[in-house]
C-alpha cells in the first residue's frame, strides 16, 4: 500500500527561500509611487486568498483520496474471493487474505513464491497453455484447474486472468480465484448417476458405489451393507478398504455403529468411534476416529475415516 510523501523536509528548505523572496519585495514596494504600491499589495493578497483556497481544495481532496485507497484495500483485503497479482515469471506479487486462506500459506510468505507451485502436477500443462494465451493474445483467460493447499489437500478453483500494467508500465497479470470444491462434488456425483441410471443393481454397480463414495468423500473406508431377514444381521455387497476392495461377510450388528443406524436416516461419530464401540474389531483394526453411515430401506451405507 503506498502512501503520502513526507513534505517536512521540502517545507524546511522552502520557508528561507520564502523569506528571503518576501523581503525582497518589500524593499521593491517601499521603492514605488505609494499609488502603485497600494494596487500591487491589494494584487498580492488576492492572489495570496487564491492561493490558500487551492490549498484547502488540494488537501481535501488528498483526504478523499486516502479514504477511498483505505476502503479499497478493505474490500480487497476481506473479499469473499482471492485476489493475486503475478509478474510475467509466474512470481506472486500481491494476494489477499482469501488468496493466503485457500492456499493455506501466510500473506508474507506468498510473495515472491511461483504461483504454478500450488497447481496440481496433471493440471500443469493446462495452467500453461492458460498462461500462454494470455500472454500471446492479451485476451482475458478463464478455466478450472485444482490446487495444493499447502498442507497437500488439493481443491478445485474457477480461475480468472487479465493482463495489467503496473504504474511503471511493468506487464503484470491479474487473477481472481474461486473455490469450486462443492460444485465439482456435485457434479462428479450427477454424472456418476447419470452412468448408473437404468442399471440393475448387482455387485458390479454396489462396488462402483463404493468405490466412488470413498474417492470423492475422501475415506479410508467405505462398505455397503444389506440387511438380512432376521434384522440382527448384515451382508457386505461391497468393502473397499485402502484402496481395493475385501471380501464380502455376514456380521452382528450388535455393538457396531452400524446397529445404531437401523431406522434412522443418518448416524455419524465425529471422533473418538472406537472408544463408543470397543467390540467392534471392525474399527479397531482400522483404528477409525470418525464414522459416517445412513440407511436406504435396507441398504446401509458405512465409511470412516481418521478425522471428520
Amino acid at each position: 500500500m503506498s502512501h503520502a510523501p513526507d513534505n517536512r523536509k521540502e517545507t524546511s528548505q522552502r520557508q528561507p527561500a520564502e523569506d528571503k523572496a518576501d523581503a525582497l519585495a518589500k524593499e521593491r514596494l517601499e521603492q514605488l509611487a505609494p499609488e502603485v504600491a497600494l494596487k500591487t499589495i491589494h494584487e498580492l493578497k488576492v492572489y495570496q486568498v487564491e492561493l490558500e483556497a487551492q490549498n484547502r481544495e488540494l488537501s481535501h481532496t488528498q483526504q478523499e483520496l486516502e479514504a477511498a485507497r483505505d476502503k479499497y484495500f478493505s474490500f480487497y483485503d476481506h473479499a469473499s474471493i482471492g485476489y493475486l497479482t503475478l509478474s510475467e515469471k509466474d512470481l506472486i506479487l500481491e494476494a489477499n487474505l482469501k488468496a493466503a486462506e485457500l492456499l493455506g500459506v501466510p500473506r508474507s510468505e506468498l510473495l515472491r513464491q511461483p504461483f504454478h507451485r500450488f497447481i496440481l502436477p496433471d493440471d500443469q500443462a493446462r495452467y500453461r497453455q492458460h498462461k500462454k494465451q494470455l500472454w500471446e493474445t492479451g485476451a482475458p483467460q478463464q478455466c478450472d484447474l485444482r490446487l495444493l493447499k499447502a498442507g497437500g489437500s488439493e481443491f478445485w478453483v474457477h480461475l480468472q486472468r487479465s493482463a495489467a500494467l503496473d504504474p511503471d508500465g511493468t506487464r503484470v497479470c491479474r487473477v481472481i480465484l474461486s473455490d469450486i470444491t462443492e460444485r465439482k462434488q456435485l457434479e462428479e456425483a450427477q454424472s456418476f448417476l447419470l452412468h448408473c441410471w437404468n442399471v440393475r443393481p448387482s455387485e458390479d454397480f454396489f462396488a462402483t458405489l463404493a468405490r466412488f463414495l470413498a474417492q470423492s468423500l475422501q475415506m479410508d473406508f467405505v462398505c455397503i451393507d444389506r440387511l438380512e431377514g432376521d434384522g440382527l444381521t448384515a451382508r457386505t455387497v461391497a468393502v473397499w478398504c485402502d484402496g481395493k476392495f475385501e471380501d464380502n461377510v455376514t456380521y452382528a450388528l450388535k455393538d457396531t455403529p452400524c446397529g445404531d443406524v437401523v431406522g434412522k436416516d443418518v448416524c455419524c461419530f465425529p471422533a473418538s468411534v472406537c472408544q463408543f464401540f470397543p467390540r467392534d474389531q471392525v474399527l479397531q483394526d482400522l483404528r477409525a476416529e470418525s464414522y459416517l453411515s445412513f440407511d436406504t430401506g435396507g441398504i446401509f451405507f458405512e465409511g470412516t475415516m481418521d478425522s471428520l
